[in-house]
C-alpha cells in the first residue's frame, strides 16, 4: 500500500493587509490633524470688520450693500485724434488726462428711504491732495425705497499719471466706505494739448 504523501496547506496571513491598512488610516489621520491646524491658525476671510478692497465686492452697509461693479480707465485724445482742433468740444478729455468710468449698485436692504447722489462719491488719486469729484454720473439725488435696488455709473476726469485709484462712498449712516480701483495709465509723450489748427 502506497502512502500519499501530505499536502501542505498554508493559511494566507493577515499581518501585512493589517499592517498597510494601518498605515494608510495614520497617513489620513496626521493629514487631517495638518489641515485642521493650518485652518485654525490662518484665521478667516469672515473675521472682523467686512473688507473693502475689491471692486465687485459686495460690502455692508448701515442700509444694506454697496458694490463697486466696474471700474474703467479711458485715455484722452490727442491733438492727432482730433485733426489738431482742441477748441469748442464739450467734455473734451486730453491724451494728459483720463476719463475714469465707475459702476455702483445700491441694495436697501433696510426698512427706511436711504439718500443716494452723486455727491457721496469721490476718487482718490494717490500722490494728489484733495479726492475728485464726479464729473457726470446716470441718477441725481434721490430716495432708494426699502427693497429696491439702483444701478448707478459716475464719471471722473483726472490727470494719467500712473497712480493708483480708490473709489470712496459716504454712507449716510456716517461711514466712509474706500475700494482700491486699479492703477492710471502714463500719459502719452504727446499730450494733446497743442494748439493747431
Amino acid at each position: 500500500m502506497t502512502t500519499s504523501p501530505l499536502l501542505s496547506v498554508r493559511k494566507p496571513t493577515l499581518v501585512p493587509a493589517v499592517v498597510a491598512l494601518v498605515v494608510v488610516i495614520a497617513a489620513l489621520a496626521l493629514s487631517g490633524a495638518w489641515l485642521a491646524i493650518a485652518a485654525f491658525t490662518a484665521g478667516h476671510d469672515d473675521a472682523g470688520p467686512p473688507h473693502a478692497d475689491f471692486v465687485g465686492e459686495r460690502i455692508t452697509t448701515s442700509y444694506g450693500s454697496f458694490t463697486v461693479q466696474h471700474v474703467e480707465d479711458i485715455g484722452g485724445l490727442t491733438s492727432n485724434d482730433l485733426a489738431g482742433v482742441t477748441h469748442g468740444i464739450q467734455n473734451l478729455v486730453l491724451s494728459d488726462s483720463a476719463q475714469v468710468e465707475v459702476s455702483v449698485l445700491f441694495a436697501n436692504e433696510g426698512g427706511n428711504s436711504v439718500q443716494v447722489s452723486p455727491s457721496q462719491f469721490r476718487l482718490v488719486v494717490d500722490g494728489t491732495a484733495d479726492p475728485v469729484e464726479p464729473t457726470g454720473s446716470t441718477i441725481r439725488p434721490l430716495l432708494l425705497q426699502p427693497g429696491a435696488s439702483l444701478e448707478a455709473s459716475l464719471t471722473f476726469v483726472v490727470k494719467q499719471t500712473g497712480a493708483r485709484l480708490s473709489v470712496t462712498y459716504t454712507d449716510p449712516g456716517g461711514a466712509l466706505i474706500s475700494v482700491p480701483a486699479g492703477q492710471l495709465g502714463q500719459a502719452p509723450p504727446d499730450t494733446g494739448n497743442g494748439h493747431s489748427h
